[in-house]
């Protein structure tokens, strides 16, 4: 299947818009060309972790049996150690966001996914990264600064 050029972003996504009227779900089909994982988790929406809430991790194996299949338990290879491929799920959750009452209950979160080899590099041509609003309505929040973005 062959996926429209304008379709694919070629860096990562920044400042997407965050107020009542955006958008519950954004998506983007990131181009990782000559881009390093850790690197898929920098944007320009600041901290993604606080001492409350920390990224979470989880990684699913597949090999190809004829037809790709997930083997092992989430964040546990197969017991025969036999995997071609595994996708990183990273779960963030901003900082700037609290999920309190006065701001509608609603948490900005990120989930990044990324397909890699048995030496942990990302193959394939694309990332998937997600932006999105969990228990309430999107809301306006202030971005903090954060030294790597």
């Amino acid at each position: 299947m062959r996926i429209p050029e304008n379709r694919i972003c070629r860096s990562r996504p920044e400042r997407i818009p965050t107020s009542p009227d955006s958008p519950a779900a954004v998506c983007f089909l990131v181009d990782n060309t000559g881009m390093v994982e850790k690197d898929m988790t920098v944007d320009g929406f600041g901290a993604w972790s606080s001492k409350t809430s920390r990224s979470k991790v989880d990684t699913y194996y597949y090999r190809n049996t004829g037809a790709w299949e997930q083997f092992g338990r989430r964040n546990a290879p197969p017991a025969d150690g036999i995997w071609e491929a595994c996708i990183k799920k990273t779960s963030c959750v901003n900082a700037a966001t609290s999920g309190d009452a006065e701001s509608g209950g609603a948490l900005f979160r990120k989930h990044v996914y990324v397909v890699l080899d048995k030496n942990k590099k990302m193959i394939g041509p694309y990332a998937i990264i997600s932006y999105f609003w969990t228990s309430g309505a999107p809301y306006s929040f202030v971005i903090p600064s954060h030294q790597n973005t």
